[in-house]
């Protein structure tokens, strides 16, 4: 289990050195869990400012104004938009085996839940709202092309995130593993196309504003 550092009741000026401190004890591919009252914007963007390439910033929940993030350690920045998303992917895709192997025990699954629908719901709004519109920009293809399709199949999926959320809610384990199963094919075949051609083609186009766009999408 991860360390926690709880900020709750710290002094907002002695937050970020708290975070910074913490991020400096962990070794590469270390991880602590930071609780936060309110949005934890602030503390990213000076986490960018200071220590970009040396952390992984991670939302896992919202509950009544407090939020649950992970923080980790890493030595380099994300390369590329490939690199920044499959890891996402593959985040993702770990949070549903978790949900799906606690479901299948018959196990309370509202936690788990919780953050792969964050997770997920995040993915979807670093995509449509910061990558999304900057590539069509640039490609001279607005509301079309492959990102069009991408925010189709995102609607699918939210479709699917929505029922989850109910059967969860309603202890009803057989409908959430059900329509997990169909959203597990949906995100196979999604997140192989991105992989695949999205992402790299984003990559050659964009060149070195990559790691302006990365930064920002690290915000979401």
């Amino acid at each position: 289990m991860e360390p926690v550092l709880d900020l709750t009741q710290v002094p907002p000026e002695r937050q970020y050195p708290a975070l910074a401190e913490a991020l400096n004890a962990l070794e590469t591919g270390a991880e602590v869990v930071v609780l936060t009252t309110g949005g934890p914007q602030r503390l990213v963007r000076r986490l960018i400012d200071e220590q970009w390439g040396r952390f992984i910033w991670t939302p896992v929940e919202e509950e009544g104004g407090r939020w649950r993030s992970i923080l980790g350690r890493r030595d380099t920045a994300p390369a590329s938009l490939t690199e920044f998303f499959s890891a996402d992917h593959e985040r993702c895709d770990s949070l549903y085996a978790s949900l799906e192997a606690v479901a299948q025990s018959g196990e309370d699954a509202r936690v788990l839940f919780r953050s792969f629908d964050t997770a997920m719901r995040r993915h979807f709004a670093m995509e449509e709202e910061g990558f999304f519109p900057q590539f069509d920009r640039l490609m001279g293809m607005e509301n079309q092309g492959p990102t069009a399709i991408m925010r189709e199949e995102h609607a699918q999926m939210r479709g699917l995130l929505d029922r989850m959320s109910i059967a969860t809610a309603e202890q009803d384990l057989e409908t959430l593993l059900s329509a997990g199963d169909t959203l597990l094919i949906l995100i196979q075949q999604h997140n192989m196309k991105e992989e695949q051609m999205l992402y790299p083609t984003a990559d050659e186009a964009f060149g070195v504003e990559i790691d302006d766009l990365l930064k920002k999408l690290v915000l979401y």
